[in-house]
């Protein structure tokens, strides 16, 4: 999967000399990648709280990752049942609720009943950031 183009999403910005021109929160100095790094372990509040920003910029990163995994999902045409595309958006407005209760990515794949090769190639897709 190709990088994902983070001059669209308006919460973050980079800045040559700001963090060496990766990409961070706007008018911040965390890296996006912070977010994507500590989200298995943390919750939302919780990054909010460690790293300064707000719940309105880790939301608009979280949903700017995953419309670009589903458009590269659905260039690439992989298929997906009705049931399947519905419990993936279901999951993906859900991270941070399913992190608390426990879900890991083996009981997602269960679920999905995703073949092992398309469940890492989408696995790999919502956890791209760069």
């Amino acid at each position: 999967m190709a990088s994902l183009d983070w001059s669209q999403c308006p919460a973050v910005e980079s800045i040559p000399g700001k963090r060496s021109g990766a990409w961070v929160f706007r008018g911040t100095r965390t890296p996006v990648s912070a977010v994507f790094e500590n989200l298995e372990d943390m919750s939302v509040d919780e990054l909010i709280e460690e790293f300064g920003v707000t719940r309105e910029q880790v939301q608009a990163v979280l949903d700017f990752a995953a419309k670009s995994a589903r458009d590269s999902l659905e260039h690439e045409q992989l298929p997906l049942t009705n049931a399947q595309e519905a419990e993936l958006e279901r999951r993906l407005g859900s991270l941070d609720e399913d992190r608390r209760n426990g879900v890991t990515w083996a009981s997602l794949k269960a679920e999905l009943e995703f073949g092992e090769r398309d469940w890492r190639h989408r696995r790999s897709a919502l956890r791209s950031y760069d």
